[in-house]
């Protein structure tokens, strides 16, 4: 049989889930009960609208170690520093240093980690960063 405490904590842990569930329920009964209010309104203006044919818009999660932009101007700034090509994850972790955080947990690394490969691989295609190699290091490209 399992620790009292360990039973406890599980209980615990369940409670809080289920009521994190019925509170994203209720929302989201919010967020249909909205969405028809703007179907009709729609409808009132343009009756043949199709509101099945507006794109959906995909839902960032906030950064909260770095500030809009400035994620992606560290790690520019590390490139220009390094005498070597880095890979997003190292990028991660020097970024995360520099912004006082040094035992970051790994889903804050991995989110800092696929922000910057998103935002480098958006800049190699402009020229501003180079990348190769597998696992891609990122380098500034020499003038």
């Amino acid at each position: 049989m399992a620790d009292p405490h360990v039973l406890t904590a599980l209980i615990a842990k369940y409670g809080r889930l289920s009521g994190q569930l019925v509170a994203c329920e209720q929302e989201a009964r919010n967020i249909e009960a909205d969405l028809a209010k703007l179907d009709a309104v729609i409808k009132l203006f343009r009756a043949d609208f199709d509101v099945g044919s507006i794109p959906l818009k995909r839902q960032y999660k906030q950064n909260r170690t770095f500030t809009r932009g400035a994620m992606v101007r560290t790690a520019l700034d590390i490139l220009r520093e390094s005498d070597k090509p880095l890979s997003s994850r190292e990028l991660a972790l020097l970024a995360l240093h520099r912004q006082g955080i040094s035992n970051a947990d790994n889903a804050l690394v991995q989110l800092v980690r696929n922000s910057l490969t998103n935002c480098l691989a958006k800049k190699e295609k402009v020229g501003s960063v180079a990348g190769g190699g597998y696992p891609k290091r990122w380098s500034i490209p020499k003038a």
